[in-house]
């Protein structure tokens, strides 16, 4: 079935031009909200405050002249705790709405066109050798990555992040854009999705969590645990005793020298239990949060959103996700406890680290070949969820029809690039169906040829990675993307720029080889070298390409390469953008032209700014 006529295409959410206001009017709600709880916040500590005066109060007259009854503290004693978790809640609340309110402000910076720099670059993310990460913007300040990316785990970065780096298979991608087009339509689920999970610092990982999951352990045996329990009651007893008087240190010497016996023989196997959690009681509570988003999302009808929400639900193998994952929080964080000075050593004497270490050893044996499910289920829902955003916040773009079989073919209408903004990017065409392979794409200096190849191939990113793209129209076939846009000299590594694109060149060659077919931007190719030598090579190295089911692009100055698509025949095509003169002022519309271009502008562009020529 043609993408185009999916079912999941038919969510309400804004259409073009209504985005704008939908948010600034949402935005202005939670503001609203946030307000209000603001103020319930200060009512609330001005009770709290009365109610713990009246509390001090009571104490005077319990144990001052008037001798109360002590039980007439306990009222007023539970409305100080009911009103603390009260506030509490209203902390959580006010919490998830300042999260919320920071996916509307981002989701206005992006549509205002001031985003960059402002979210996820994700540069560390795609290897610096990537064969079109960095032609293309991809991962970086102001990249795609970062104009996408609404993931708070590291783990949803990544999966993000792979998505741009490579094609994923046909099917992989039939079910991802059913389930980024259905997404698109629940704004809601976003938002819930950074409520609970918005206390996870930005790209915060899991991998030590996922590690000591994955992590054969062996940790104190149940008889030692037992030994602890009694010991740490006579520890408890004999302690209480000394500090009345009633007994010498000799049973607290004893007691203390053996809960020193106990630990020696179970340190190493404590270590190894709770190592690699020290620091991840945050991080799995906001994964906890992110997880029961998940679980509560029960409306999905696409076929991958349904699957992941079945890897959370318990079966007869393994309990539920979340609770699993809020028993395994509320494990960690019970045993931090014992990070206040004033508790470390009564925790010490009651075995604290030796009986959680063991509780930690029942939750993995039980739940640790789930949680990686688990976690990689979060991070695939979040890497969606990000595409679903952008399809959300440009409802105009489409999702392209993904070519299984046949030749190789690359088809667009009204083609831009999308990190410009819509008011300003020009659209243009790219016809490489059977037989052309090739558009070689001539113009003066600024015309847009470098854009035209960027937009391309971003768009074919895009498509591959399953997400909307800016067009009216498109049809593309499964591609390995490789550009050479700039190839630059490199002191370090005592290579100079002709060196640079030559290495670049083979790799792009050994791309051409593999079992998907090559897409190739390639912009002012062997502009290090002589006119001649660029020419034999540019011809070289196309018709090798053509020779394979490889397709591309490749933009030239130098109008003698021209000939190259013409001697390909129905192989090739020259395309161009072209400069206008006015005033002595050079104007450019950006539009693509058959054709070469009839003339070059560099004389007039040094005339422009003086130079006598």
């Amino acid at each position: 079935m043609p993408l185009e006529t999916s079912p999941f295409n038919t969510d309400p959410h804004p259409k073009d031009g209504a985005t704008l206001g939908f948010l600034t009017i949402s935005r202005d709600k939670e503001e609203a909200k946030g307000q209000g709880l603001r103020v319930w916040s200060r009512v609330l500590s001005l009770v709290r405050l009365v109610v713990f005066g009246l509390f001090l109060a009571g104490l005077w007259l319990v144990f001052g002249p008037a001798g109360w009854p002590w039980m007439a503290l306990v009222p007023v004693g539970l409305v100080f705790f009911v009103l603390l978790a009260v506030h509490e809640s209203l902390h959580r609340r006010m919490l998830g709405n300042r999260f919320r309110l920071g996916l509307h402000e981002w989701s206005l910076a992006r549509l205002d066109n001031r985003w960059q720099g402002k979210g996820i670059g994700g540069s560390d993310l795609l290897s610096q050798d990537h064969p079109y990460a960095a032609d293309l913007d991809i991962v970086g300040v102001g990249s795609l990555f970062e104009s996408l990316c609404i993931a708070r785990t590291h783990l949803g970065q990544k999966q993000l992040a792979l998505w741009l780096g490579g094609p994923g298979s046909t099917a992989d991608l039939t079910a991802r854009q059913e389930s980024v087009r259905e997404l698109a339509g629940h704004w809601d689920s976003r938002l819930d999705l950074v409520e609970k999970s918005g206390t996870l610092l930005v790209g915060q990982d899991l991998d030590s969590t996922l590690v000591w999951a994955g992590s054969p352990l062996k940790g104190p045996a149940g008889f030692w645990v037992v030994i602890a329990v009694v010991l740490a009651g006579a520890n408890l007893v004999t302690l209480v005793q000394w500090i009345s008087g009633q007994a010498d240190s000799l049973g607290v010497a004893c007691c203390s020298l053996l809960t020193v016996l106990v630990y020696a023989f179970n340190w190493k196997r404590i270590r190894t239990v709770l190592h690699g959690l020290e620091k991840q009681a945050d991080a799995l509570l906001a994964a906890r949060g992110g997880l029961e988003s998940m679980a509560a999302q029960n409306q999905w009808k696409s076929e991958r959103l349904v699957s992941l929400r079945k890897e959370l639900k318990a079966s007869s193998k393994r309990p539920e996700a979340q609770a699993a994952v809020d028993r395994l929080v509320t494990l960690v964080q019970t045993w931090q406890a014992k990070r206040n000075p004033l508790i470390t050593v009564p925790l010490v004497l009651l075995f604290w680290d030796l009986i959680f270490s063991w509780l930690l050893l029942q939750w993995h044996r039980t739940n640790a070949g789930s949680l990686k499910s688990w976690l990689g289920a979060l991070g695939e829902y979040e890497a969606l969820q990000s595409l679903a955003h952008h399809s959300f916040l440009f409802p105009a773009d489409i999702f392209p029809t993904l070519l299984e079989s046949g030749p190789s073919c690359f088809e667009a209408k009204d083609l831009g690039h999308p990190l410009l903004p819509v008011n300003r990017c020009v659209r243009n065409l790219v016809d490489l169906a059977p037989p052309c392979q090739l558009l070689l794409v001539s113009g003066s200096n600024m015309s847009g040829k470098s854009t035209y190849l960027r937009s391309a191939g971003v768009a074919a990113v895009l498509a591959w990675a399953g997400g909307p793209v800016r067009a009216s129209f498109m049809r593309i076939s499964r591609f390995q993307v490789a550009s050479i846009l700039h190839a630059e000299d490199s002191l370090r590594l005592g290579m100079s720029r002709f060196a640079a694109e030559l290495a670049r060149m083979r790799k792009l060659i050994e791309l051409s080889r593999g079992e998907i077919p090559l897409l190739f931007l390639l912009d002012e190719i062997f502009s290090g070298t002589n006119s001649s030598d660029r020419l034999a090579g540019a011809e070289a190295l196309i018709r090798r390409l053509v020779q394979t089911r490889a397709v591309g692009m490749v933009t030239t100055h130098d109008l003698t390469l021209a000939r190259i698509a013409d001697d390909l025949g129905d192989k090739g095509a020259n395309v161009h953008f072209v400069d206008n003169w006015s005033g002595g002022m050079m104007s450019f519309d950006y539009r693509l032209q058959p054709g070469v271009v009839p003339r070059s502008n560099a004389l007039g562009l040094m005339r422009a700014i003086g130079l006598d020529l």
